[in-house]
């Protein structure tokens, strides 16, 4: 037992593993105030305690999460980006070379779709008489997308109805305080043989040490290996359609990257790798209704 673990706000809440619910917690990291623990039974990685889940609502409808550090806002790091709509329609190009977007009219929903960058990309790559839509639950990055004319919305799930042939979320799940519960939700809304489109890194498949970029506590509250999703896929009766991997989804230009690279070794904070031989990876899955 680790004694000396950081402070927590008082109304962080103690949990299992929202994967296998075994109480068998193992440090893994300490960030922000905040701890992730390994499970010792399925190795899943979760933060416990964690914020309440009237806090985690809260800070997921204005971006802002508070730390021992102060405010971390989710919101004013980043912004809408065209360069990663134009990633996006790369990727989708070799990620479904099947001709699922382009055959017929597809119904889309990016959940957590942020800025809209997804959104953006799949309406310029898809049959044009497809209905892409996009749901966040953070009211300032919804208004830059509406700004952007697209079809984004601050909506609820149950508010945007069922059917769809494609629900995507990009860098969504470690944001989610119970995934299976929330990825079940998703699977009754797709339409009869309906695909899931999920993107996180495989963070619970390395060491805290070999990890590339900052935690985030307690904006992610979960990570997962590449098993523990496949995992997740079966508890939910969908069948893995496809499986690539990245350094990252998404990255900066070599340019700006190393700027960035160079800007946080300067000031001693954490570095994505620049070795494409390590062991984290973004993961991409596409997986199916049974």
């Amino acid at each position: 037992m680790n004694l000396d673990l950081p402070s927590v706000p008082p109304s962080a809440e103690r949990v299992s593993c929202p994967l296998c619910s075994a109480d068998e917690p193992v440090l893994w990291a300490q960030d922000n105030g905040y701890t992730a623990q390994r499970c010792g039974a399925c190795r899943f990685v979760y933060v416990s305690p964690r914020p309440s889940l009237a806090t985690i609502d809260e800070a997921s409808q204005t971006g802002l999460h508070q730390t021992e550090r102060g405010v971390y806002d989710a919101v004013s790091v980043s912004g809408f980006s065209r360069r990663k709509v134009r990633m996006f329609e790369e990727r989708l190009g070799t990620l479904f070379p099947d001709g699922r977007l382009t055959q017929r009219p597809v119904r889309w929903l990016d959940v957590g779709c942020g800025f809209g960058e997804l959104v953006a990309a799949v309406e310029a790559v898809s049959h044009p008489g497809s209905e892409v839509t996009g749901i966040d639950p953070c009211r300032p990055k919804v208004d830059v997308g509406r700004r952007k004319g697209l079809s984004v919305s601050d909506d609820q799930l149950e508010d945007v109805g069922e059917g769809y042939d494609v629900i995507s979320l990009v860098n969504v799940f470690s944001h989610l305080p119970d995934p299976i519960a929330f990825l079940g939700r998703l699977r009754d809304m797709l339409a009869p043989s309906g695909e899931l489109v999920l993107v996180t890194g495989n963070g619970a498949d390395v060491e805290y040490a070999d990890y590339p970029d900052p935690l985030l506590l307690p904006d992610h509250l979960v990570f997962a290996g590449e098993q523990h999703l496949v995992t997740a896929m079966r508890r939910l009766e969908m069948s893995v359609l496809k499986i690539e991997r990245y350094d990252h989804f998404y990255r900066d230009p070599l340019p700006l990257f190393a700027a960035k690279y160079a800007a946080k070794r300067v000031l001693g904070r954490p570095v994505a790798s620049w070795s494409s031989r390590s062991a984290f990876r973004s993961v991409f899955m596409r997986a199916r209704v049974d």
